[in-house]
């Protein structure tokens, strides 16, 4: 269990640096775009390089996401539900669901990539194969497919701890409710 919780934490400072990374050099494109363009000398590279940052970083934001289970999700029912019990378990349906879901499309997020790199395409003015654009695709539903793997054991963990009595946090929300 510890080298699962020693690669959760590692992949969560990845997520959350690269994120970071991502948005800090889209800003700085944008920045120096717009300055370029006031002086009347705009960059015919950055519209391309932002456009590649906003798009890794989407992926990246929505890996972590899914991680946190701040994943985009209709919750009207989860948000009617006040026993724990059963809130954990429409989570762990959920979590199911969305696995399904992203292990169906990791073959098709990795062929798109695949087919990029084979047709050698370029990106018309940074001259990069447009597969790296296609990539994070791919690797979200990778990724993201194993963060929900992740969320599926802590729901599981969390069902047999309270089954021993060991988990608080049932009679916790119970005080909070009351």
């Amino acid at each position: 269990m510890k080298v699962i919780h020693a690669i959760d934490a590692v992949l969560d400072r990845v997520e959350k640096w690269a994120t970071v990374f991502l948005l800090l050099a889209l800003t700085f494109i944008i920045f120096i775009q717009v300055i370029a363009r006031a002086l009347d000398a705009p960059l015919t590279w950055s519209d391309e390089a932002a456009r590649l940052c906003f798009v890794w970083c989407v992926y990246i934001g929505a890996v972590h996401a899914s991680r946190m289970g701040k994943h985009l999700k209709i919750d009207i029912v989860g948000s009617l539900v006040r026993h724990p019990g059963l809130r954990s378990g429409l989570n762990f349906i959920e979590d199911i669901a969305a696995t399904v879901f992203l292990i169906i499309f990791i073959p098709v997020g990795f062929g798109l990539m695949q087919q990029f790199l084979a047709s050698g395409q370029e990106s018309p003015v940074l001259h990069y194969n447009v597969a790296v654009g296609y990539a994070a695709p791919a690797i979200f539903f990778l990724f993201g497919a194993l963060r929900h793997i992740e969320n599926i054991f802590r729901e599981i963990q969390r069902i047999s701890r309270r089954k021993k009595g060991l988990d608080s946090d049932e009679s916790a929300e119970e005080g909070s409710e009351a």
